[in-house]
């Protein structure tokens, strides 16, 4: 009887101490638990956030109609286009290249798309803003360091690429005036006067817009 009652005991002290730590256990689970369900609720606040904050800067592609019976895009579309012509994409691909970039960043399809008329006229827009960087940057030297240039015919029609390049901080720096000069002929005297023309073509129209910093560079004896 004894003996039956010490190892009731034992028993009973070996549930308990298992009881124990099963509820040690638990406790630790329960903290995990809570630890997980508390990240977690922090996780959808920021998605939460950022999906409003998202829906709230987003940009519609669709054009602004101006009360008049037309319509012109956004700034932000023209500024991408650009930079995908820049980039070498081919025109007739960027209005799908917008549409597909479009519906991947917001997942809906845009209100409208740029069209190929719209993506060529961008094409001038860069042709205007390289213009304007080179004649700014003829304008605001002194002294040009060196020319170069190369002429070519296409179908009997001869035109050449105009570079100069102007020192700066001890190192070259090349500046295309122009990739396609046409000529009357390719005699030397045409080839000189077109590059001269082309040359005081963009510095003159620099110094006429600035005209309270005018430039001295619109001699050409460097040719």
């Amino acid at each position: 009887m004894r003996q039956t009652l010490t190892r009731v005991r034992q028993t009973s002290i070996a549930c308990l101490d298992k009881m124990r730590d099963v509820k040690c256990n638990n406790k630790h689970l329960q903290d995990e638990l809570i630890g997980v369900l508390k990240a977690k609720q922090l996780q959808d606040d920021v998605f939460v956030q950022y999906q409003s904050k998202v829906e709230a800067e987003r940009k519609e592609m669709r054009l602004e109609w101006d009360g008049r019976g037309g319509g012109k895009w956004p700034t932000w579309v023209s500024q991408v286009i650009c930079e995908l012509l820049v980039n070498g994409t081919p025109p007739s691909a960027i209005p799908l290249n917008l549409q597909t970039l479009y519906e991947t960043l917001y997942g809906v399809e845009p209100v409208h798309t740029p069209s190929l008329a719209h993506v060529q006229h961008c094409c001038v827009l860069i042709q205007i803003i390289g213009e304007t960087i080179s004649a700014l940057k003829l304008a605001s030297k002194d002294t040009w360091k060196q020319i170069f240039f190369d002429a070519t015919t296409r179908r009997q029609v001869p035109f050449q690429a105009l570079i100069i390049a102007l020192m700066s901080d001890g190192k070259l720096d090349p500046i295309v005036v122009s990739s396609c000069i046409f000529m009357e002929d390719e005699t030397a005297e045409k080839e000189v006067e077109s590059i001269v023309n082309k040359v005081s073509y963009r510095v003159y129209n620099i110094s006429f817009i600035d005209s309270s910093q005018p430039s001295t560079n619109t001699n050409t004896s460097f040719l």
